[in-house]
């Protein structure tokens, strides 16, 4: 469910998706997805925190480190952007699943 939380968001915003997988042995997987370097800064965040969103939307786990890594993506997306997690991380994610629900 976690990656096909990134693929519907991606494509909902039309982005073309290459491949969607999971990994039978420990259910790791990966979302292949066109550049999101063109959306805005709400829109790329909403597409890396699709995973575990619809985690939490569909009640079901995943891969025990797969929020952890979109919630890195989301931290790098705010650094290249000169943007503080702690002051404005919680309020833009807020405002990605607002947009993207």
């Amino acid at each position: 469910m976690h990656e096909a939380g990134h693929a519907v968001v991606a494509w909902s915003l039309g982005l073309t998706i290459d491949a969607v997988w999971v990994t039978a042995d420990d259910a790791s997987g990966g979302t292949s997805i066109s550049s999101i370097d063109h959306l805005s800064l709400p829109d790329q965040i909403a597409v890396c925190w699709g995973g575990t969103a619809a985690e939490s939307v569909f009640e079901c786990s995943s891969h025990e480190f797969a929020a952890f890594g979109d919630h890195g993506r989301v931290i790098e997306l705010l650094e290249a952007h000169g943007i503080s997690e702690e002051e404005h991380g919680p309020a833009l994610r807020a405002e990605a699943s607002r947009r993207h629900s």
